[in-house]
């Protein structure tokens, strides 16, 4: 019987009912520290901002939304990442005169002239789970049971590798209450339904070498930090 996932089976078994929802209403409170993985985002630089009607409603706002976003190739083109110059959310919240922090992203009124790039987003955090993962880890699936018949994955997974898990997020996506980890929970990987980002609980050495990643977007939060939903 393989004992690495009471932890989080006792945790889900006495969690009381939550009203808003907090890192501790998903993760156990037994980690030095917690921080947001977040996307990384892309800005066209001459994207008229202003000028971009925020109605969607409106006849009038649609055509001008439209006409826009042809005149920089956005329309209809869900393959655009190249048209993005990559930029740091704290170098958006300065463009945009909002404040830094996780909140930043929600802060900023919603154009197509800002946008989050997949790739780059992978990229990065396919490089965060690289240093994490060195040895067999353990992938708990709370809610395994919203997956079609035809998934091969169970509640309880045994990772390989780095790459073993990106195979994972590559087929499900991050839109599960799912949790990796080592067998000695130097660390927890944290998705949850609805949540845009994956949370990163671990100690403090690990905590150390984020910063070894370059441009990993992260900001640290405390187990009562509400999460923010998906856009």
């Amino acid at each position: 019987m393989d004992d690495a996932y009471t932890w989080l089976e006792d945790f889900f078994k006495n969690r009381a009912p939550y009203r808003s929802l907090t890192l501790s209403s998903i993760l156990p409170s037994v980690f030095d520290r917690y921080f947001i993985i977040e996307q990384n985002y892309g800005i066209i630089d001459s994207f008229p901002f202003d000028e971009y009607p925020e109605d969607k409603e409106q006849i009038a706002s649609l055509n001008k939304r439209h006409d826009i976003e042809r005149q920089f190739g956005l329309f209809l083109n869900y393959d655009n990442e190249d048209l993005y110059r990559p930029v740091s959310i704290r170098e958006l919240a300065s463009i945009f005169n909002v404040k830094y922090s996780k909140d930043t992203i929600h802060d900023i009124k919603p154009t197509p002239g800002v946008a989050c790039l997949p790739g780059k987003s992978r990229a990065n955090l396919e490089k965060l789970v690289k240093l994490l993962v060195d040895d067999e880890c353990r992938l708990y699936i709370q809610d395994a049971y919203r997956y079609p018949a035809s998934v091969k994955y169970a509640q309880k997974n045994r990772i390989l590798n780095g790459d073993d898990y990106m195979s994972f997020v590559d087929e499900m996506g991050l839109d599960y209450c799912s949790y990796l980890f080592p067998v000695d929970r130097q660390w927890c990987l944290v998705s949850f339904e609805d949540v845009d980002n994956p949370v990163l609980a671990c100690n403090d050495k690990i905590a150390m070498q984020l910063r070894g990643i370059e441009a990993l977007e992260y900001f640290e939060i405390d187990p009562y930090t509400k999460l923010s939903l998906v856009l």
